[in-house]
């Protein structure tokens, strides 16, 4: 896993993760599998409006890497945004 963070100023910052994952061996059914090895890269804004108030949002998979998973799916890229009061 590697990350950068950048406090562009007092109140911006983004952030980059990039998670590698080697491939996997599991046994399903009696046989044994293989997954593939990925990279996956997320993104990340926060942008604070005040001492209390903070926007933030990102793009996790920015690359919409294809990922095989043990147990469950790949979501592809996705976008997500909130809000957050501090007090």
């Amino acid at each position: 896993n590697l990350g950068v963070n950048w406090d562009v100023s007092k109140n911006f910052n983004l952030n980059t993760i990039v998670n590698y994952l080697g491939e996997q061996y599991y046994v399903f059914g009696g046989n044994e599998n293989k997954t593939d090895d990925y990279t996956l890269v997320n993104l990340n804004a926060r942008y604070k409006l005040n001492s209390n108030f903070e926007l933030f949002g990102g793009i996790n998979n920015v690359l919409d890497t294809k990922v095989e998973k043990v147990l469950g799916s790949n979501v592809g890229s996705f976008f997500f945004a909130g809000f957050k009061a501090h007090f």
